[in-house]
């Protein structure tokens, strides 16, 4: 009875504290399976992105919407998005088709839908407008679109994975520190500081003639 209660706990104890080391990441959450509806203006620099995938990429953390990995020269960061939050199980997809689905089932499915399309069209808005102020070298939004890059990532216990980009949807961009960290950093220096602040604001007027609307205004400053 005791080895039976052991093996029981074992089995739902392990799974969490795995959870807990890796910080929840697994590789099939940023695998996407349908193809978007989204194309973007800049193409990509192949010799540029081939030798900076040529090295490991270090878990760096996640947000609301992203797995973040830091390369191992410090110099690029690679998001991403994280779509197992996004997708609708297969059996969901397939009830609401012959509309045998709650209300409230089939407004949760929406919403996702929602979300899904606000988080690309974010990240297309940012490739599209403002790649040199964002610092974007390349941004993947369709399994549609071909390219042929490979990433060995490792996650936060050491563990390497070997991904293919093409199924996943991803941006690199060259390594900042957010406009909060840099004001902190500088404090001492009045015309560092104003310096910063001008192109901050350069930013957000950009954002302003182009009708372009940050919505997590909250953390804009430590984001930017």
């Amino acid at each position: 009875m005791k080895k039976s209660s052991l093996l029981l706990c074992s089995l739902f104890t392990i799974p969490f504290i795995h959870y807990l080391a890796t910080d929840g990441f697994r590789v099939d959450k940023i695998i996407y399976r349908q193809p978007y509806l989204y194309s973007l203006e800049n193409a990509p620099n192949t010799n540029k992105i081939t030798n900076i995938l040529s090295q490991d990429f270090l878990y760096l953390g996640k947000g609301r919407q992203v797995y973040v990995f830091e390369s191992n020269d410090h110099q690029w960061v690679i998001k991403f998005v994280r779509n197992f939050k996004y997708q609708i199980p297969l059996w969901d997809r397939f009830l609401s088709t012959i509309h045998l689905i709650s209300n409230d089932k089939a407004k949760t499915l929406d919403e996702k839908k929602i979300r899904l399309d606000r988080a690309l069209k974010s990240y297309q808005i940012a490739s599209d407008f403002f790649s040199k102020e964002e610092k974007i070298l390349f941004c993947h939004l369709s399994p549609n679109e071909p390219i042929s890059f490979t990433i060995r990532l490792v996650d936060k216990i050491g563990i390497p994975h070997v991904v293919d980009l093409s199924k996943t949807v991803f941006l690199i961009q060259k390594k900042a520190s957010s406009v909060e960290k840099i004001l902190l950093q500088e404090k001492n220096h009045p015309e560092m500081v104003q310096k910063i602040l001008l192109s901050f604001l350069h930013k957000i007027e950009k954002r302003t003639q182009k009708n372009i609307a940050k919505r997590d205004a909250k953390n804009y400053l430590r984001n930017a």
